[in-house]
C-alpha cells in the first residue's frame, strides 16, 4: 500500500517556501514570512524530514546563510504538484474532527478501518485512534458501545432509541436552534435546495426535507392547541420523529403494535402522534410515544385545568 503523507497547514507552507526559494533562506526570514517563531520553524523542520525523504529530498543547512532544499528537480516538481493537492484539503480542528467522527460512526452500516478516517481527516491513524478513545465516553453517555476490533474495524452498537438520541444531540450541539429556524425559513422561501446553513455531515445523518415537514406538523398542532415549546426541545423531538419515520417507512411493518396504547390524560401528546401518523402513514412504537410524551410533559401540565367549587374557594380565601 502506498504510504499516506499527512501534514498540517504550517508544514505545507514551510515546504512550499523551500520549494520556491532559489537560494538558501535564513530561518528568521521563514519565521517572519509564516508569522511564527524561529523555534517553531526549527521544530517543523524536523517534522517534515520524513515527508521530504518520501520524495528523496532533504534540507541542507548553509552556515551563515540559511537552509535550502536539495534533490533532483524532477522530484521537486512532483512534490510541488502534489503539494497543490494538499492545499486543497480542508484542515480540521480537533473539535471539527470529533463532530465528524461522531457523525461518521452514527451513519455507519458496517465496520470501517482506521485508515478510512485517517484519509478523510488528513491525520495519522494514531491521531484517529486517540480521538476514538476520547469518544468512548460520549457514546457511553447514550448507552451506545464503541467497538474497535483488529481485522474488522470500528463500529458502534446500541438500541435504535439511543442512537436517535445521540443523533439529535450531536446535530443540536454545533448548530443552534436559531440556525435551524433560519434554514427552514430558507427552505420555505427558496425551495428544498436552499441548505447553505447546513453542515454537510448532517445531510448524511438525516433527511432534512423530511425534518422540515415533521417540524411543521408538530408546530401546527401546538399552534392549534395554543401551546408553545422551547425551540431546542421542539427540534430534538422533530429530529427523533424524523429518524423514526425514516425507519418505519423503510420497509418495516406498519401494523399497530399489540402493546401500543395512547396515553390517557395527555391531550397534546395524542394530538401530535395522531397528526404525525396521519400525515406520514405510519404507526409509532410505544417507545416513540413515550418519547413524545416526555418532550411535551411540561406543556400537558400547563394545560391541565383544576375545577374547584365555590365553597372550597371560600375556604382557601
Amino acid at each position: 500500500m502506498e504510504q499516506q503523507i499527512v501534514m498540517n497547514t504550517r508544514q505545507k507552507q514551510l515546504i512550499y517556501r523551500l520549494l520556491h526559494a532559489h537560494a538558501p533562506v535564513p530561518l528568521k526570514e521563514i519565521a517572519e514570512d509564516l508569522h511564527i517563531s524561529v523555534r517553531t520553524v526549527q521544530r517543523e523542520m524536523s517534522q517534515i524530514k520524513s515527508i521530504l525523504k518520501h520524495y528523496q529530498l532533504h534540507i541542507s543547512k548553509k552556515f551563515g546563510t540559511g537552509v535550502v532544499l536539495k534533490g533532483d528537480n524532477t522530484l521537486k516538481e512532483r512534490l510541488a504538484s502534489e503539494l497543490d493537492r494538499f492545499f486543497e484539503m480542508k484542515d480540521y480542528t480537533p473539535e471539527e474532527r470529533k463532530q465528524g467522527l461522531i457523525c461518521d460512526l452514527l451513519k455507519l452500516k458496517e465496520p470501517a478501518k482506521l485508515f478510512v478516517f485517517s484519509r478523510q481527516y488528513h491525520v495519522s491513524e494514531s491521531t484517529i485512534s486517540h480521538d476514538l478513545d476520547k469518544l468512548k465516553a460520549w457514546f457511553a453517555s447514550f448507552q451506545i458501545q464503541l467497538h474497535r476490533k483488529p481485522g474488522i474495524g470500528v463500529y458502534i452498537q446500541g438500541e435504535d432509541m439511543n442512537i436517535r438520541q445521540a443523533t439529535a444531540a450531536v446535530m443540536l450541539e454545533q448548530m443552534l436552534p436559531e440556525a435551524w429556524i433560519e434554514l427552514f425559513h430558507q427552505m420555505d422561501n427558496s425551495g428544498a435546495e436552499s441548505k447553505t446553513l447546513l453542515p454537510e455531515r448532517y445531510e448524511q445523518l438525516i433527511d432534512v426535507e423530511l425534518l422540515h415537514r415533521v417540524h411543521r406538523v408538530i408546530a401546527g398542532v401546538l399552534s392549534q392547541e395554543g401551546a408553545r415549546i422551547d425551540e431546542r426541545n421542539m427540534l430534538h423531538l422533530s429530529i427523533h420523529l424524523t429518524l423514526a419515520i425514516r425507519c418505519l417507512s423503510g420497509g418495516h411493518v406498519r401494523e399497530i403494535p399489540n402493546n401500543r396504547t395512547l396515553p390517557a390524560g395527555y391531550h397534546l401528546t395524542c394530538q401530535v402522534i395522531k397528526q404525525i401518523e396521519a400525515v406520514f402513514d405510519i404507526h409509532l412504537s410505544p417507545d416513540d410515544i413515550d418519547h413524545v410524551k416526555h418532550h411535551l410533559a411540561g406543556l400537558e401540565k400547563e394545560q391541565q385545568t383544576v375545577h374547584i367549587d365555590d365553597a372550597f374557594v371560600a375556604y382557601l380565601t
